[in-house]
């Protein structure tokens, strides 16, 4: 999610902050807007990694292809009469 949706759900506690402080309802919509502004703070930008860098990449690479043979190999075992 980008700054601008969390900018926008900020302003949208700050408004119901008056409400909160007389309604039950309010109080708790507020408490689950302000939750999930913090969690969404939390998650890590679209498209970005961990940081693990080349040998990570290479890791990833290597089960990835070692996944593919294996999945080959069953396919030849299933169609190989």
């Amino acid at each position: 999610m980008n700054n601008s949706a969390i900018a926008r759900l900020e302003t949208l506690a700050h408004r119901m902050e008056p409400a909160a402080r007389v309604d039950r309802d309010a109080r708790d919509w507020l408490t689950e807007v302000r939750t999930a502004i913090l969690e969404l703070r939390q998650q890590p930008a679209p498209g970005s990694r961990s940081g693990g860098g080349l040998l990570e990449s290479v890791g990833e690479g290597l089960a990835l292809g070692a996944g593919f043979a294996v999945g080959e190999e069953i396919v030849e075992d299933l169609f190989d009469w």
